[in-house]
């Protein structure tokens, strides 16, 4: 072989295997930079979890002292719109535009809506999907029905395990724990849908003045 035909043959062939080294060290370094990726996603959500359980245990280590007060309830006369929200996402979102179309439908007929702002939880079990919700407002006057809202009267109570929540609804849920935790405690059961009432409220208003009260009907068991 000519000398000049073996050089050109060698240099062709370390040029091949350079080629092909080439390819494997770049198909190694993306292998190498997707796992380095799954690793930080799976590092991000370790460490979304974990400062989660840090701020329960937070929340939870300076849980306030609630008064939990056993009275009756009377029955009362509201305008109401009932829906099943998807997830408890959808819960808040819908509440806000339902209270909404209530209060115009109210006005509509010449009457007056009251504050609190009433929503009632019908599922006995709580649920993750499909959550039974029913949106309520008292009034003054007279209402007549329309094909969202429907005048019903909430039934009275003789019993209502109930406690003052001041604050976000962030931390909502210890206020339910400490209710649920009393009940418990005390020897009573459960036996309909809880209540939240919105005694102090305004959408996208200033969290920390809120006052939310949470009812639960129950009975001796």
């Amino acid at each position: 072989m000519p000398k000049r035909v073996f050089v050109f043959f060698l240099y062709g062939s370390s040029r091949r295997i350079y080629q092909c080294a080439q390819h494997q060290i770049l198909g190694m370094l993306r292998l190498k930079q997707v796992e380095l990726h799954q690793q930080v996603e799976e590092g991000q959500a370790r460490l979304a979890r974990l400062e989660a359980w840090l701020h329960t245990f937070e929340q939870e280590a300076k849980m306030p002292a609630y008064d939990i007060l056993l009275k009756s309830v009377a029955p009362l006369r509201a305008a109401q719109t009932c829906f099943v929200a998807p997830g408890w996402e959808q819960v808040s979102p819908t509440l806000t535009r339902v209270f909404v179309q209530i209060q115009e439908h109210v006005c509509q007929q010449g009457a007056t809506w009251l504050i609190p702002g009433i929503t009632l939880f019908h599922d006995n079990e709580h649920h993750e999907r499909d959550i039974s919700v029913s949106a309520c407002l008292t009034f003054e006057g007279s209402v007549d029905d329309s094909e969202q809202v429907k005048v019903t009267e909430l039934p009275g109570v003789e019993m209502m395990a109930s406690v003052i929540h001041h604050g976000s609804f962030c931390t909502l849920h210890l206020a339910y724990n400490a209710l649920l935790t009393w009940i418990a405690n005390n020897g009573y059961q459960v036996n309909g849908p809880n209540r939240e009432l919105n005694h102090v409220y305004k959408p996208g208003g200033d969290e920390s003045l809120f006052v939310t009260e949470v009812q639960f009907p129950v009975e001796k068991r």
